[in-house]
């Protein structure tokens, strides 16, 4: 829910014959033409990854884990506990999406999403009996005395729209907020376009711009626009294809002009040098 107590649903829209699911505000659904202060749609692969990634962290953390749990150790065993933590961690990666389910089902108590703020409520007695499988017996002693205590774990997580998408940007050790890795998918298409493209332009029956914009059934001024994207610079093409770009950078953002020279591309697209220019 969101901080106004506003339950979200899953949805989704199609776009392009992509799917794309989103969480959003139940009463945003019944009532769109409302303003709001607070974000009402929420990307759903992005915010899932974000709440496991931290409750990943949280299980990593021997001191967050001891801050939870080590002043209602009464029988000296929070080393052991802490070590079936840490072997959860450890296997949390390869868990199955049913295991993964199971443990949100059974331990995730609440989460509240805000603009800049994500924040995962667990259940203590829950996570408790999660871990007590692999522990020994005598860490019961470690469950709250109240099944309604809870733990709160906070993350930092912006929305911004990114080329006509929805996505969220996390905060770096350098304190440079920075998009999860997805590519997007129009600069990618006009990559692998462009690049296609130029080859055909090389051959010898390869026509001019209007007869291979009509063979692949797009505009003349569309593909005058793409074609630039093939004298890329490599390593933003790489970065565009793995979607580590700016998060700003957008298609009509670069097709408005890409200059010749690498080392202006990437002062203008907002790329770091590269150490060998």
């Amino acid at each position: 829910e969101d901080g106004q107590g506003n339950s979200f649903s899953p949805s989704f829209t199609v776009k392009n014959g992509r799917r794309y699911r989103y969480y959003v505000v139940r009463d945003a659904m019944d009532y769109p033409g409302r303003k709001r202060q607070a974000p009402t749609r929420w990307p759903a692969k992005e915010l899932e990854d974000v709440v496991l990634g931290r409750i990943h962290s949280f299980l990593l953390s021997p001191n967050e884990l001891f801050d939870a749990y080590g002043n209602k150790d009464t029988t000296g065993h929070i080393g052991d506990w802490l070590t079936a933590a840490r072997s959860l961690a450890e296997r949390w990666p390869r868990l199955s999406p049913a295991e993964i389910q199971e443990f949100v089902n059974s331990c995730i108590a609440k989460i509240l999403v805000n603009q800049g703020i994500v924040e995962v409520w667990l259940n203590q007695a829950a996570v408790s009996r999660r871990l007590t499988p692999s522990a020994p017996a005598n860490t019961e002693a470690l469950l709250p005395q109240t099944e309604n205590a809870v733990l709160r774990l906070r993350v930092e997580a912006k929305l911004q729209r990114r080329g006509g998408e929805l996505c969220l940007l996390l905060p770096t050790p350098g304190d440079q907020d920075k998009v999860r890795s997805r590519p997007n998918p129009c600069l990618v298409k006009a990559v692998v376009r462009a690049f296609r493209w130029s080859e055909l332009l090389l051959q010898a029956d390869a026509g001019n711009y209007a007869s291979l914009a009509a063979k692949h059934g797009v505009g003349d001024r569309y593909f005058a626009r793409v074609l630039p994207f093939a004298f890329l610079a490599p390593d933003i093409v790489e970065s565009i294809l793995e979607g580590t770009q700016p998060p700003s950078l957008t298609f009509a953002k670069m097709a408005q002009q890409i200059p010749l020279s690498w080392i202006e591309q990437r002062k203008r697209f907002g790329f770091p040098a590269f150490s060998r220019d």
